[in-house]
Formats: C-alpha cells, sequence, structure tokens
C-alpha cells in the first residue's frame, strides 16, 4: 500500500531518485566550472613550468595550461612571472595570445 501519511512506495522512490540526481549534477556542475584544473599558482608550480619550458622552442599559454593542467589565467600569469625573472622572452603578443620564447643563457 504505503505509509501512514497516504503516500505510496513508488513516489517515495521517485522523490528519492530525483534528489540523488540533483546532487549528482551538481557536483558534476562544480567539478565542470574549474575543468579539474589548478586555479591558482605558488613557487613550485612555478619551477615546475621552467623546467617545462628549456625544451621548447616557443611556449604559449595554452601548451603551459595542457603540460600543467592549470587554468588559462594561471598560465598567462606563471609566464608573466619567468619573464619578469629573465627565463623567457616575449616573442610576439597580440590581443588574444602571447608567444614567448625561452631566454639564450650568457
Amino acid at each position: 500500500m504505503g505509509t501512514k501519511g497516504g503516500k505510496p512506495i513508488s513516489a517515495l522512490e521517485k522523490r528519492q531518485r530525483r534528489m540523488a540526481r540533483e546532487e549528482r549534477r551538481l557536483r558534476e556542475h562544480e567539478s565542470a566550472e574549474t575543468g579539474g584544473r589548478l586555479v591558482y599558482y605558488d613557487e613550485s608550480l612555478v619551477e615546475k613550468a621552467a623546467r617545462e619550458i628549456r625544451g621548447s622552442s616557443y611556449i604559449t599559454p595554452y601548451v603551459l595550461m595542457s603540460k600543467l593542467n592549470v587554468s588559462y589565467s594561471v598560465a598567462k600569469d606563471i609566464l608573466r612571472e619567468l619573464e619578469k625573472r629573465g627565463e623567457i622572452k616575449l616573442y610576439s603578443r597580440n590581443r588574444r595570445v602571447s608567444i614567448y620564447i625561452p631566454a639564450v643563457a650568457k
């Protein structure tokens, strides 16, 4: 039959399924916001980026984002930091993308 309140068991089961689905959707939405990528950086990440850059002929924020699994804005910040340190040089920049090359060691 049902519960004391008169609701059939199937209605309660549907409600539980709907609530579980909503929770799952919220969790997926939260993880999709950042895409599982880091949205901050620290000194160790900058050093790791410097090691990755040494072997390449050029570097863009997208390339760094792919290698380090960070967000695009964090990749841009890391590249700016490395440019301030003198480890890379700005080769070309337009409105959308900056291209950097490793600085030559003297």
